[in-house]
């Protein structure tokens, strides 16, 4: 049972200029919670890997942990993560067998996370280099502890790059 109002974050999925780039990650928080971003990823094709992955990197707030529990037959995504991700101590990878029940791979997944807040994934989400970065001074803004936020989201046409399906949620 949540003891306190849950925070919606106010904003739109869009790409911000240098300028506002550059100020959000000089800025200082009072509360900078670590983010653990939680992926299972199922024979994800490797570009969208990386560009899922990328999302996360370019945030403009750092404080984050990228947690993916890969569940594919192949090693592909495994091989590929340990190639190009082996020094970045902030992404966090585990093999875990594909028949494993849904709730038994969330859990290992979870056991890797050491974050105050959770963003759950999928492996082919991408993130606004500002996510984070909203997320956590809707934190600083609210005058109570936060147990959850939610934002509103968008689909991104494959094809054009154009945002294709916006999904607007309520305030709670």
């Amino acid at each position: 049972k949540l003891k306190r109002k849950p925070v919606q974050v106010d904003y739109y999925y869009k790409e911000i200029d240098a300028r506002k780039y550059i100020e959000q990650k000089n800025t200082k928080f009072d509360k900078h919670p670590l983010i653990s971003v939680i992926v299972t990823t199922n024979e994800t094709p490797l570009s969208l890997l990386s560009e899922m992955i990328r999302s996360i990197i370019n945030q403009t707030y750092s404080n984050w942990e990228l947690c993916i529990s890969d569940v594919s037959s192949s090693q592909a995504v495994i091989n590929y993560l340990q190639k190009n991700y082996s020094n970045d101590e902030r992404i966090i990878w585990e093999k875990t067998g594909s028949n494993e029940e849904f709730s038994e791979i969330n859990s290992r997944v979870f056991q890797l996370a050491k974050g105050e807040y959770f963003v759950f994934f999928k492996d082919r989400d991408l993130l606004s280099c500002d996510s984070l970065f909203e997320i956590v001074k809707a934190v600083n803004e609210s005058k109570k502890d936060v147990d959850l936020i939610y934002s509103d989201e968008d689909q991104i046409d494959n094809e054009s790059r154009k945002y294709v399906n916006p999904s607007f949620k309520p305030d709670f």
